[in-house]
């Protein structure tokens, strides 16, 4: 009987755990935003590189990460990241931001 208690509980409690969703990239959205609205570009690339890693084909997050290079003078680097942007996601609601950061990329770079 105890055993099989034991064994309830534990299948009970792992399958709780398994069942939780991971948090949403988009939890972290409001801390970014507001470190690009400071222009604390390296801090705000601190936040953005683990969701980067964990989100690769989220396109708010390749978008923020674009900005970011672009508010801290990597102009080659979030020239990449436009285009790439434009590519992956050409029906994006925010294609007229990558298009302005790969316009401005280039003007200033």
């Amino acid at each position: 009987m105890r055993v099989s208690s034991f064994l309830f509980l534990s299948i009970f409690l792992f399958s709780g755990v398994s069942a939780q969703e991971p948090p949403s990239p988009a939890d972290s959205y409001p801390e970014i935003m507001e470190l690009i609205q400071q222009k604390r570009f390296p801090a705000a690339m601190k936040a953005i590189e683990p969701l980067r890693k964990q989100f690769p084909e989220n396109a708010e997050v390749h978008l923020f990460e674009t900005a970011i290079l672009e508010g801290m003078g990597n102009f080659v680097r979030c020239e990449d990241l436009a285009e790439e942007y434009i590519q992956k996601f050409p029906d994006s609601v925010n294609i007229d931001q990558a298009y302005y950061l790969l316009g401005s990329a280039r003007v200033k770079g």
